[in-house]
């Protein structure tokens, strides 16, 4: 049965996906952007920028699920009865959400572990990469929706980001950059409707909602 994504843009990498009632959020940074009643909480990666909404969220949600690589999940010991340890390469079901995690390369620190999310929910999908330097495990996967990073430094500059969607060997419908810092998103989307066949590019503002 075909079901509806409403996707909000909080903001850096931070999305809140609703179908129906059910809400995930992924990477808030802050906690405003924790604000939100919900189900599900992702985490790429254990940098504040993408985690600064986590006590917030889950202080609300009371029997929110936090679901993150073992790096996050260390920073919040607190939550570990409601954890779920996301290791690249597995998948995890929770109520209608199926996610299967990514394994990513963060740019410029080493040592961090960078997990990214494909959420499928009936015949919809959201990929969301955190911050890495390579989408290759993302190349080669049906999805409707691909959120990545253009900030060069930690992230894909937006040479880098273009570089790597020319590799992908599915369609990629639609592409939402974030992360972009003192990049422009605009300018890129631009690039990539004009070079990349069947593929547009969305630039969100922050509170945007986009429904798909």
């Amino acid at each position: 049965m075909p079901v509806e994504f409403e996707i909000e843009y909080l903001g850096q990498s931070g999305f809140r996906i609703a179908v129906g009632d059910s809400v995930l959020l992924i990477d808030p940074s802050n906690k405003k952007s924790g604000n939100f009643g919900g189900d599900l909480l992702y985490c790429t990666h254990k940098h504040w920028d993408h985690t600064g909404g986590v006590s917030t969220f889950l202080e609300r949600n009371k029997k929110a699920e936090f679901i993150a690589n073992k790096q996050v999940l260390q920073i919040f010991p607190e939550y570990f009865n409601r954890s779920v340890t996301a290791v690249a390469g597995e998948t995890h079901s929770h109520g209608i959400w199926k996610l299967e995690f990514i394994e990513g390369k963060h740019g410029l620190f080493r040592g961090i572990d960078n997990t990214g999310v494909i959420v499928r929910v009936g015949d919809k999908s959201f990929g969301h990469v955190g911050d890495t330097v390579t989408l290759k495990g993302f190349r080669d996967k049906r999805l409707d929706i691909l959120a990545i990073p253009i900030a060069g430094g930690p992230t894909m500059s937006p040479k880098k980001a273009f570089q790597e969607l020319k590799r992908f060997s599915v369609p990629l419908p639609r592409i939402i950059p974030m992360h972009w810092l003192f990049r422009s998103p605009n300018g890129f989307c631009k690039k990539v409707r004009e070079s990349i066949e069947d593929i547009s590019c969305s630039v969100m503002k922050k509170g945007e909602v986009l429904t798909i």
